[in-house]
């Protein structure tokens, strides 16, 4: 949660339950029974600047109690109309394929759509991969709309932030396969552009 307003962060919310059985039930957040989690893998994110994720660090903990915030003097309303979910019916695979130090491949997933990346991968613990989405690809006619890059790369000119984010960079912890899917940004794209500081080996994308 960031600062927009107010002296210090905080989160408020109510998590509503429905048993089996037909009942409910609501849990408020609270000091005493909540409990909160610092850092973690996920060392940079934002909905502008993508994701940088780290699996070399451990989860947050979670044993850490929590300070009241009485600076919140509003009313908690719940989500109407439509929300937005993650469609795994509609995902678009790729792979496999390896991907050798200081090379990029570029990946062509058919069509522009609203998404996020999922990675099944392998490589050696430190490797960092990163990932830039783009909707179209440098061609050889510069002057159509100024290309930012040889011909067949990912154009991210067009981006609101092209040179330092729109992106997810991934640090490995080099424990055999590892799944990564970004959780806090998501991205218009179709292709992917992706270099590796090391050989990596991609069963899917």
């Amino acid at each position: 949660i960031v600062n927009f307003a107010g002296r210090k962060s905080a989160f408020r919310g109510t998590l509503d339950v429905t048993y089996a059985d037909g009942s409910r039930r609501s849990y408020g957040t609270d000091p005493e029974t909540w409990r909160c989690g610092i850092a973690g893998p996920v060392t940079h994110a934002g909905i502008y600047d993508g994701e940088e994720y780290d699996a070399r660090i451990a989860a947050p903990r979670t044993g850490e109690g929590l300070a009241e915030n009485a600076e919140f003097q509003g009313e908690i309303l719940p989500a109407r109309d439509a929300t937005v979910c993650l469609r795994r019916d509609l995902a678009m695979k790729r792979g496999p394929f390896d991907i050798r130090k200081g090379e990029t491949r570029i990946v062509d997933f058919g069509q522009n759509c609203a998404a996020v990346p999922e990675f099944r991968f392998r490589a050696k613990a430190g490797t960092v991969l990163t990932a830039l989405p783009g909707e179209m690809l440098n061609d050889a006619d510069r002057g159509v709309r100024g290309c930012d890059g040889p011909k067949g790369s990912v154009f991210r000119a067009n981006l609101r932030t092209p040179n330092e984010g729109m992106r997810v960079v991934y640090t490995f912890a080099g424990c055999g396969t590892e799944t990564y899917l970004p959780r806090f940004t998501f991205f218009g794209y179709r292709y992917l552009s992706i270099t590796a500081t090391d050989d990596v080996t991609v069963d899917s994308v």
